[in-house]
Order: C-alpha cells, then sequence, then structure tokens
C-alpha cells in the first residue's frame, strides 16, 4: 500500500483479509480502513458499494436513531 496507494487491486485484497480475520470482533477497524481505502481512491463504485453495504448491514441491528444509523446517512450523502 505504501508503494502504491492508488491501485485498487492492492486494496481490495488488503480489505478482505481484515475482514476475514476479523469475523465481525472489530468493525471500527475495518470501517477505518474502508476510510483510508477511498481517501486514495474517492471515485471507485466498487470500494463505495462495499463499504456502504458493511455499513448497511452493521447498523441493521441498532434503532432507527441509533448515532450508528446517523454514521450511515453521513456516509451515503459522501458518496454521491
Amino acid at each position: 500500500l505504501l508503494r502504491s496507494p492508488f491501485q485498487l487491486k492492492i486494496w481490495w485484497q488488503y480489505l478482505q483479509h481484515t475482514k476475514d480475520e476479523g469475523e465481525n470482533n472489530n468493525k471500527g477497524q475495518l470501517f477505518l480502513l474502508y476510510e483510508r481505502s477511498l481517501r486514495s481512491l474517492p471515485r471507485s463504485y466498487k470500494l463505495w458499494h462495499a463499504y456502504l453495504r458493511e455499513r448497511a448491514v452493521f447498523a441493521a441491528s441498532f434503532p432507527p436513531l441509533h448515532a450508528e444509523n446517523r454514521r450511515l446517512r453521513f456516509v451515503f450523502e459522501r458518496a454521491f
């Protein structure tokens, strides 16, 4: 990542490895990694789609007025 931060394939492999290794234990770390990847590749549909899907699945377990749902709406607004 340090040598080539603008390659989607490398970010995607790193995200998949982190996701498989974590097994829902640390979503915060995974979300921060998505944020880092989107700073390098802000127009990547694949990254945005995966990040929004992960956030939506995570936020579904909270009540509608919970802070996590507000964060999800904020991320959706940034994506568009």
